[in-house]
């Protein structure tokens, strides 16, 4: 006489009987499971370890972009003077937006990420400070000629 066995598949993935790392993804086989890490992750499935993205050069951020490791991923920030979703990153122009701290008597220059001030002519300073030059003018000959004590004569 022959006995028929069959055999019930437990799935320990559903069951979450695994002991598959937390950042794993659990797959059921016939009488048993594998693990696997998730994106973001590397190891055996059963130990996963954070993959840091912006150091493996694995990221895909703008250059004029700040790349920030988190868990299983990354994020992008465009760098200061620029603006964008951190993919893709443009120039700020500080000098049209008035974003600048340049003075009154400067010229702002628009450079790439930031910007530059600079006195303008008959101006000294850093050019966010400007105070003006002060020129004399050269006296003539004249003028000093003119600018002598006059003698009078008393009496006629």
């Amino acid at each position: 006489m022959m006995h028929d066995i069959s055999l019930i598949n437990v799935d320990e993935c559903a069951k979450e009987t695994d002991d598959c790392s937390a950042a794993a993804i659990c797959k059921n086989t016939h009488g048993s499971y594998d693990c696997a890490c998730k994106p973001g992750y590397s190891g055996d499935g059963w130990s996963c370890m954070d993959d840091d993205e912006c150091v493996l050069g694995e990221r895909t951020c703008s250059a004029d972009a700040l790349c920030t490791n988190t868990k299983g991923s990354y994020n992008c920030k465009c760098k200061p003077g620029y603006s964008g979703d951190g993919w893709s990153c443009m120039d700020i122009n500080e000098c049209t937006e008035r974003l600048s701290n340049c003075s009154t008597d400067a010229v702002c220059n628009n450079t790439k990420g930031a910007y530059n001030c600079s006195c303008k002519p008959g101006y000294s300073g850093d050019g966010q400070t400007c105070e003006g030059e002060f020129v004399r003018a050269q006296k003539t000959l004249q003028d000093i000629h003119d600018d002598q004590p006059k003698n009078i004569s008393e009496g006629l």
